[in-house]
């Protein structure tokens, strides 16, 4: 008898980060401290990355990296370190993507997978953004990557600027309970032995004659 083929999706190329692996913050404010405690409460070590020393992350992390976020250098040793990267904050700057992005094609295994997984989270919030703007995101993300400095998508006048200059900021309440729910799930699924999810039934070809 056969075994079961994997499913795909996500879900079949997913790798459980168990406790004790070194989990990377981009940003050093508010967040990430608050993502810090969670993650060390469930036996996590925490590396964060900001341009600020003595950072609240900082304050409560197991290491503090002090740099630029246009030090790519200093990126990549950082993303080497451990093994996975979140981040705090929208407003990683382009480059800081395209580092991450050449670390990946020099990476091999479960390394590369965490690298890629980084890469990718980098844009999802320019991604979003533009979707709830009503715009493809794939060339929004693409001019972004062009540019430099603060350069970004304005979704209210769904054109291209340097959104600080238009006082565009992060909405530090939504992100706070977005990063609650997100850390409070992720602990769920790591310490849980099985899970169960809700499979959508495919409606009928045709509808039932009536009469």
């Amino acid at each position: 008898m056969k075994p079961p083929s994997p499913q795909r999706g996500y879900g079949a190329q997913a790798r459980v980060i168990a406790p004790g692996a070194a989990l990377g913050v981009l940003g050093g404010s508010q967040l990430g401290r608050m993502f810090a405690i969670a993650a060390r409460r469930m036996g996590y070590r925490v590396h964060t990355f900001s341009p600020d020393d003595d950072s609240p992350t900082g304050q409560v992390a197991d290491l503090e990296v002090t740099a630029s976020y246009e030090d790519l250098d200093a990126l990549r040793a950082f993303a080497r370190g451990v093994d996975v990267v979140t981040f705090e904050f929208e407003n990683v700057p382009i480059e800081a993507i395209d580092a991450v992005e050449a670390e990946e094609q020099r990476c091999e295994g479960v390394e590369r997978v965490g690298v890629h997984i980084l890469r990718v989270a980098l844009e999802v919030p320019a991604r979003q953004i533009a979707r709830n703007a009503g715009v493809d995101d794939g060339p929004v993300v693409e001019k972004i990557r062009n540019g430099s400095g603060f350069f970004g998508f304005d979704a209210r006048t769904k054109d291209y600027a340097e959104l600080d200059e238009r006082g565009i900021i992060d909405p530090t309440k939504v992100v706070r309970i977005a990063l609650e729910n997100a850390v409070a799930v992720a602990g769920t699924l790591l310490l849980a032995e099985a899970t169960m999810v809700e499979i959508e039934e495919e409606p009928p070809a045709h509808p039932p004659e009536i009469g």
